[in-house]
């Protein structure tokens, strides 16, 4: 097999997205020799979770067009389909583009990508899922880029402590995604120590109040909010009506200019995001080298690169990694599970054959607050 490391570099003037996978083969599988992968991402354009989608879509199209401006060795070629934010139109997306992709990138979603997995693994798909709290079963040809929920609940509890915050809060859609959380969350919180209020709320009510005032009378110090979209506004909101001013703790996927628009003037002073060190652009230019010329290049476009955005560029990079020597999905597989840690934009990726989770570091992990359209670290 080739021996493969991933190089990642930047002109100075361009800023442009260079990942060259390169080494000396001894025999690798003559799949290898595909000049072109056919990736197929599956994410919500429409529907009630377009909004947030749209940076993570932003940052795959900046990704793919950096690669494709300076790695000749192989070219991406995108498809698109549009799940609507609903689990029967991503099933369709994934029978559409059956046979014309080979790597699937998404549902983003983990909402959408539980509806789908079952499919995945059925079918013998060679998949990566983005989302937070992705299942990725290591038995299969499935990956993910996206933090489990267990980890990002211990980073985020373990932060509690550390601040003294022992009486916490936690409300959660009642979709299967926020289920997974909401049923790891009692035994995370038992390990540090912490007295846990868990209620959830249908994700699309249009109030969150009955379940807040519960979360309210037990006088919590912090609330973690495990939603998404709309429904994390929803959130916002009903703690402003109650007036509830502790500290909110939200996973970021709703780090995105989509969620501040439509929260508006009710942005609560203490709004925390648990994600990357380099979520948005002033940081990411004080991390210097890759994770600055890609939030240069996005921003050129989109604005600041949120953790959202560069999300979208690390499934394009660990997709890339797992090529490097076929397209087959054994092959690239077997790529992956040999364990080269693959660094990204949000954190460095490491996948075995015991875990097709690459994102299982609590420490890579950071957490970060916005208040008055500006972001500050709280590490």
């Amino acid at each position: 097999m080739s021996t493969v490391r991933i190089v990642q570099s930047f002109t100075a003037i361009a800023a442009l997205l260079c990942v060259t996978a390169c080494g000396s083969n001894t025999g690798g599988s003559s799949s290898g020799d595909a000049s072109t992968v056919r990736i197929g991402l599956i994410a919500s354009l429409t529907g009630p979770l377009a909004g947030p989608a749209t940076e993570l879509v932003n940052g795959v199209h900046v990704a793919v067009d950096a690669w494709n401006a300076t790695e000749k060795s192989k070219e991406i070629n995108l498809e698109v389909c549009d799940d609507g934010g609903q689990p029967a139109q991503a099933q369709t997306c994934i029978q559409s583009l059956r046979g014309k992709v080979d790597v699937f990138i998404g549902p983003i979603f983990s909402s959408l990508w539980a509806s789908t997995l079952e499919t995945y693994k059925t079918l013998k798909l060679f998949a990566i899922a983005p989302a937070p709290a992705s299942e990725a079963p290591a038995d299969t040809d499935i990956f993910t880029t996206g933090t489990p929920a267990g980890v990002a609940l211990d980073r985020t509890f373990s932060y509690f402590k550390d601040k003294g915050w022992t009486n916490v809060g936690f409300i959660s859609t009642n979709d299967d995604a926020s289920a997974v959380a909401a049923e790891l969350a009692p035994q995370v919180a038992e390990k540090y120590g912490l007295t846990l209020t868990r209620t959830s709320f249908e994700g699309t009510a249009r109030t969150a109040v009955p379940q807040l005032n519960t979360i309210k009378a037990a006088n919590p110090q912090v609330v973690q909010v495990w939603s998404v979209g709309q429904s994390a506004v929803t959130v916002i909101r009903g703690m402003n009506e109650t007036g509830m001013s502790m500290p909110i703790v939200m996973n970021y996927s709703n780090a995105t200019a989509a969620t501040f628009k439509i929260v508006g003037d009710e942005v609560p002073p203490k709004l925390h995001f648990i994600g990357s060190p380099y979520m948005v652009s002033s940081d990411a230019q004080a991390a210097g080298g890759v994770v600055a010329a890609y939030d240069k290049l996005y921003s050129e476009k989109y604005g600041p690169a949120s953790w959202n955005a560069m999300a979208g560029g690390d499934a394009i990079l660990v997709a890339m990694s797992a090529a490097a020597n076929g397209v087959r999905p054994e092959d690239m597989r077997r790529e992956l599970e040999k364990g080269d840690p693959i660094t990204g934009l949000t954190m460095t990726f490491t996948f075995s054959k015991d875990s097709h989770a690459g994102a299982n570091d609590p420490e890579q992990l950071a957490i970060a607050n916005f208040a008055d359209g500006a972001w500050s670290s709280l590490d």
